[in-house]
């Protein structure tokens, strides 16, 4: 009765994906996108794993991945992935038909693990690809520069799974924390995560999922913002103190925090996670450079997550001020809160890593000064951060070319300029600071200068751009 009952629901969907246009191109497409994901993966992403690699002497780039440091380093990042996927999922989980489907097929008696399993199956084939590419480029890379046998492609390949698959299942379970119990148990399969979805929250991420679409089409990212931030619901009781025009902004930047206890917290996580890559990076030699850009893309994010109130101010650009300050002093006004919390964590995590690499014996100078020059080396990082910033706060629209689905690489380009800047730049600068010279100072001090004064000429040209 169960296999008659199971061929009927098979039936009625072949009918629905044929009278809804849900037919087999979805899945030539989805296996298309795997075929060009692991070419470029084989042709390009393996010889830049190899080059990056060759940079260092093979012994020491395996004693550094193999130090206790880099181990806590990666245990700690999966950590965070997971929870990042798990919020994610509460905005938009990895399971989402469109609206025709979930209107009309959803509420019919079949049952809801086959009329959704097509959704979940390219979720799955998407993390396990990007997973073992990745795992797959960079166990290869090592293997190709003599770094290691290949015991390092199939850990590699294998961690790669492994952490796709918890990702994944963090996704979903995110997805699933808004759904209340149905007193059936635990939901310790995905067949059973699926029934319990709820239409009404499938059809919410849908019609998220569109906005979503549409505002990354026209490259508007103050309709991103308001799609996935979460509301306000803590502090409402929390009022601003007066003060003088400066400080007044920073406190405003400091009670919007209190009030967004995920945002502080968030910026707490990735800027010690950022600093701890830096404070690896920039307190001994022969670590490879990508790290550097890693490190300094990660301390980006946790800045952004302290600097909501610098974006507020680029989203009203043109606005009359409130307490009639000039565009340019209330944008460094904004920056006074995230810079802070910047050097305190950075300065503090970066220069602990950088004391304990050199402990470890894993190509680090033993002693006080790596911890002291990696410490200092958080001003001028955050200076640079504050600069791309602003760049990025500041940007306005996107060009009438970029829009749309004339340009996206441009669009793309064009969106992530600010933390590419922040890589190349504070990345490796940070490489450079191993050295002990005084070159990379100097020119962090120039590269500061020279973005942040960018970052203001261009507040200053947004808000005039209003006014016109």
């Amino acid at each position: 009765m169960a296999d008659e009952q199971r061929a009927d629901d098979l039936a009625r969907l072949d009918d629905a994906r044929h009278v809804l246009g849900e037919g087999s191109h979805a899945i030539r497409q989805s296996l298309y996108a795997v075929y060009v994901t692991i070419l470029l993966a084989l042709t390009y992403g393996l010889t830049v794993s190899r080059a990056v690699f060759l940079t260092a002497h093979p012994d020491r780039v395996r004693d550094q991945l193999l130090a206790w440091p880099v181990l806590v380093g990666v245990v700690v990042a999966i950590a965070m992935g997971s929870l990042v996927a798990h919020r994610a999922g509460r905005t938009r989980g990895p399971v989402v038909p469109p609206l025709p489907w979930i209107d009309v097929v959803l509420p019919s008696p079949i049952d809801r693990a086959l009329s959704m399993r097509r959704w979940w199956g390219f979720a799955l084939v998407g993390a396990l690809t990007g997973g073992v590419t990745l795992g797959g480029v960079i166990g290869g890379g090592l293997w190709f520069a003599h770094v290691g046998g290949p015991v390092w492609l199939v850990g590699g390949v294998t961690l790669g799974t492994v952490v796709a698959l918890l990702l994944l299942t963090a996704w979903l379970a995110g997805q699933l924390s808004l759904t209340p119990p149905d007193g059936s148990g635990r939901t310790n399969t995905p067949r059973k995560a699926l029934r319990r979805l709820p239409i009404e929250d499938l059809r919410r991420h849908a019609v998220r999922s569109t906005r979503l679409g549409g505002a990354v089409l026209v490259g508007d990212v103050r309709a991103i913002r308001l799609e996935v931030s979460a509301p306000v619901t803590r502090g409402r009781h929390l009022r601003l103190r007066a003060a003088g025009p400066t400080m007044v902004v920073a406190r405003r930047d400091v009670l919007g925090l209190r009030r967004m206890p995920g945002g502080l917290a968030s910026g707490a996580v990735l800027t010690a996670l950022g600093s701890a890559v830096v404070g690896w990076v920039a307190g001994q030699t022969g670590v490879p450079p990508l790290f550097g850009l890693l490190g300094a893309a990660i301390c980006y994010t946790g800045y952004g997550a302290w600097a909501e109130g610098l974006r507020s101010q680029g989203d009203n650009a043109g606005t009359p001020p409130l307490i009639g300050l000039d565009t340019r002093h209330e944008a460094a006004a904004h920056l006074i809160t995230p810079t802070v919390l910047f050097v305190v964590v950075g300065a503090v995590v970066g220069g602990t890593v950088a004391l304990a690499s050199g402990a470890s014996g894993a190509g680090g100078a033993v002693g006080w000064a790596p911890g002291i020059r990696v410490a200092a080396w958080a001003v001028p990082l955050a200076g640079i951060l504050a600069g791309c910033h602003l760049l990025a706060a500041f940007r306005g629209s996107p060009p009438v070319g970029l829009t749309g689905l004339r340009s996206p690489w441009g669009l793309a380009l064009w969106l992530g300029l600010p933390l590419i800047l922040t890589a190349l730049v504070g990345g490796l600068l940070t490489a450079a600071v191993a050295g002990g010279t005084d070159t990379p100072w100097i020119l962090g001090a120039g590269a500061v200068w020279a973005l942040v004064s960018l970052g203001m000429w261009r507040a200053r040209a947004l808000a005039n751009a209003h006014r016109i």
